[in-house]
């Protein structure tokens, strides 16, 4: 994630995956099972990820007092494409830096969108700024999940004729002369 004034810094990698390994045994013997594609998304930390993602309590201090927005970059490293997220850095610090992301994928496989929810609490208090001499060791928790693009129904190009408007509205009106396009 980054802010207005600080760079993106890389806190993991989410891993898509359609092994068969990692398919739950209610999954395998579902009616559909053969027919429908399960990805199992899990978020991996390298050692320097793990030191890296680290949340600075100074950083977010200054965030709040800023009133600046978090910003979540997701990257496809297959087709390059990425997109962002943001919400208001108070609200990160009140979900106790608890979140949700959402990815969109396309049919193909490749990204299209990213949700970012920050998992405030209703008996959240007041956004406040971190005590800086005793939180060396906070951390995201994260929620991974995606969704697949689903293809909408197909329309006509042409109205069949003698179709009537919806009640309440009305088809501009057409000329019944016969001639050539764009004439008269």
């Amino acid at each position: 994630g980054g802010t207005s004034t600080q760079p993106f810094v890389e806190r993991g990698t989410i891993l898509l995956s359609n092994d068969a390994s990692l398919v739950s045994e209610e999954e395998k013997t579902a009616p559909s099972a053969d027919k429908a594609v399960t990805l199992t998304a899990q978020v991996e930390k390298s050692g320097e990820e793990e030191e890296s993602c680290k949340i600075d309590a100074q950083n977010v201090n200054d965030l709040i007092e800023k009133g600046g927005m978090y910003t979540l970059k997701v990257v496809d490293e297959e087709s390059g494409s990425e997109a962002m997220a943001s919400v208001n850095g108070c609200s990160v610090r009140r979900a106790n830096f608890r979140e949700e992301i959402t990815l969109t994928i396309g049919h193909t496989g490749t990204l299209l969108s990213v949700s970012y929810t920050p998992l405030v609490s209703l008996l959240a208090k007041a956004c406040s700024p971190l005590d800086t001499t005793t939180t060396s060791d906070l951390k995201f928790q994260t929620t991974v999940s995606y969704q697949t693009s689903t293809p909408g129904m197909s329309l006509p190009l042409v109205l069949p004729s003698g179709m009537k408007p919806p009640p309440g509205l009305s088809f501009f009106p057409q000329s019944k002369k016969v001639g050539v396009a764009g004439a008269g």
